[in-house]
This record gives structure tokens, C-alpha cells and sequence, in this order.
């Protein structure tokens, strides 16, 4: 059996051997190489550029030279011409700039007692001039002739009626005024006010104020400061209050004392034009609101430069007023305040 397993063994090494020997005398033959093809160009190396964007955010070319926006025009300019005092409208100043500005004009000031006497206003014509005072507008009619002029803090509602001249209100709505007092003493009823004798515009507006306010009014004319103090003593007794508007013609400083301290002994409201007479013992003061002139100023300005001048009023009212109490005086009348300044709106309740 051992011989069997030998036999077999060196069987298959004969066989191994004689197949390596089959494969040395045998060899297989190499495929034939190709012929030679025509050298390819290599490709380009990839730029190391940053990825494209997407198309909606790829940037906009620019335009052309010739289909460019033409640049922005000029603003329009406007002169504003205050009186040589001009300490009262100095805070409305930097509130009229702005609003000018944003609506597209270029504000330049000078002082009237800045310029030489009879001189233009300015080299270039504005656009228009808006005048404070009646020294101003006057001045800006006969130096700057042509110009459109908007006026404002003038008494004299007359020089509206020349031509290319537009006015702004001096005082607040009067109905204003009487609301502003109503909320300080609600049971007024009746009061006096005494007026030059050329004052009827004023006049008419004052009856359809008190009317709207359901309050009585005993109006009064005058011819000099000396009659509106008799008119008002002889008739204090039948009245509430004592409503003083800005009239030079009948209301000198020593009238408008006389007539504040007869108010103040008979114990009567007063309603006046100006704060500085509250320390003469008024009780209310009403005077436009710096933002409310200015605004209404530029709003006159722009409609005037934009030539619609047509659509507005000879004088444009103003919109607002600023009420303060002397609370000592409404202490003293028994009265109850619940603010000492405030802003009434027209418009509002």
C-alpha cells in the first residue's frame, strides 16, 4: 500500500515536470502592437477660478456712456429773507431748512440789515422767497421783482393781493384758540374783544369761531388804544373773558396792562397772543407751533414752485397751536388744570 502511495506521488511530480517543460517550448506569441495613432492634443488645464454665481446674482453691467442716467438736477433755490430782528423765527429756522430740503430745494438765508440798501436780494433769481415780516416781504417785492414771495408773520393780510404773493397765517385758527380755552374753563360764555376799526376780516373770523364754539361774543371797534380800554371796562361786567388778539392800532403796551389788571380785578379769564403776557397775569397764552409754520411755509413753497399757486388760498392757515397756563391765575380763579402747555390740532376732538 505504501508502494501504491509512492507510485502515485511520483506520478504526479512527473507530470508537473513535464508540463513546466510544455510551457518553456511553448510560449505564447505577444499580440502585434497597434500602429501608431496620430497624437492627441492634451486638454487644457482647468482654470482654478471660483465658482460662477448664479444668474440672478451675477452683477449688472454697466450701461453704456451714451445710455447713462443724466445726473440729478440742481435743487431749486430758495432765498429766505428775515427782518434785522430775527430772534423770534430763529427756532423755525432749522425746522423750515429741513422741510425745504425734503422737498428738493436748496435753502440759502440772509438778514435784510445784511444787505446794501437798495441792492438786489440776490445775483442769481431764486425760485422764490419766502419773507418773514413785513419789513421782508416788502423788501423782497421791491428788490426781487419777479420772484414769487411767501410770506409769514405779517398783520397786514392786504399785501396778499399783489401779484405773485402768497400769504401764511400770523396766528393759529381762532377756533383753535377758543377750544384751547374751553379746555381750561369749559363754562365760558360769553367774552370781549375789541379790534381797530380796518380789522373786519379779522372781525368775521372771530364771529364764525365763537359761533363754532358756541360761545357769545361782544365784539367791539376802536379808533385808539385809549377807546378800547373804555370799551372793555364798560362792558366787563357782562362778559367771562377777555380775548386779546395782536391789533398795533388799539393794543399799546400800556393799553393791554390796563386792560389785564381791570380783567384781573373783576376776576375775569383772559386769553392773549403772546406768553410774555402771562406774566402780566393772563391766564392762556395760544401762539403757532414752530413745526407747524415751517411746514406749512415749505407746503406753500413747493405748491408755488410747482405752479399751482392757483389752487391756494391768499393766506394759508396754520394747523396747530401751542396752549400754556399761568397757574397761578387759574389757582386763583378756582380753576382745575390738568396741563400747563399743550398742543391743540385741528382735526382732533
Amino acid at each position: 500500500m505504501a508502494r501504491i502511495g509512492s507510485i502515485a506521488s511520483t506520478c504526479i511530480a512527473l507530470l508537473a515536470a513535464s508540463l513546466a517543460a510544455s510551457c518553456r517550448v511553448a510560449p505564447v506569441e505577444p499580440a502585434p502592437e497597434p500602429p501608431p495613432a496620430a497624437p492627441e492634443t492634451p486638454p487644457a488645464p482647468l482654470a482654478r477660478t471660483p465658482a460662477e454665481p448664479p444668474a440672478e446674482a451675477a452683477p449688472a453691467r454697466p450701461a453704456p456712456a451714451e445710455a447713462s442716467a443724466a445726473p440729478p438736477a440742481a435743487p431749486k433755490r430758495v432765498l429766505v429773507l428775515l427782518p434785522p430782528e430775527s430772534s423770534a423765527f430763529a427756532p423755525v429756522l432749522p425746522h423750515l431748512e429741513a422741510e425745504l430740503a425734503a422737498r428738493g430745494f436748496g435753502a440759502s438765508t440772509i438778514a435784510l440789515d445784511g444787505l446794501p440798501p437798495d441792492a438786489p436780494l440776490a445775483t442769481e433769481p431764486p425760485a422764490l422767497v419766502i419773507a418773514v415780516g413785513t419789513a421782508a416781504t416788502r423788501a423782497a417785492l421791491d428788490r426781487q421783482p419777479g420772484a414769487p414771495v411767501v410770506f409769514c408773520q405779517v398783520p397786514d393780510v392786504g399785501l396778499a393781493a399783489a401779484p405773485n404773493v402768497w400769504g401764511v397765517a400770523s396766528l393759529p385758527p381762532l377756533e383753535l384758540q377758543l377750544r384751547a380755552w374751553r379746555r381750561v374753563y369749559p363754562g365760558l360764555r360769553t367774552i370781549a374783544l375789541v379790534l381797530g376799526r380796518d380789522e373786519t376780516v379779522l372781525a368775521a373770523e372771530a364771529r364764525r369761531a365763537a359761533a363754532a364754539q358756541g360761545v357769545g361774543l361782544d365784539l367791539f371797534f376802536a379808533s385808539s388804544d385809549q377807546e378800547a380800554v373804555y370799551l372793555f371796562k364798560r362792558e366787563a361786567a357782562d362778559v367771562d373773558g377777555l380775548w386779546l388778539l395782536p391789533d398795533s392800532t388799539v393794543l399799546s403796551p400800556r393799553a393791554i396792562r390796563e386792560m389785564l389788571d381791570h380783567a384781573a380785578a373783576r376776576r375775569l379769564e383772559t386769553l392773549v397772543f403772546t406768553p410774555t403776557l402771562l406774566e402780566w397775569g393772563a391766564l392762556l397764552s395760544v401762539t403757532p407751533t414752530d413745526l407747524d409754520l415751517a411746514r406749512t411755509l415749505a407746503s406753500v413753497a413747493e405748491a408755488v414752485a410747482a405752479g399751482s399757486g392757483d389752487e391756494l388760498p391768499p393766506i394759508t392757515p396754520l394747523s396747530e397751536l401751542e396752549a400754556r397756563v399761568n397757574t397761578t391765575v387759574a389757582e386763583r380763579l378756582g380753576l382745575r388744570v390738568r396741563r400747563g402747555v399743550w398742543i391743540e390740532r385741528a382735526g382732533l376732538p
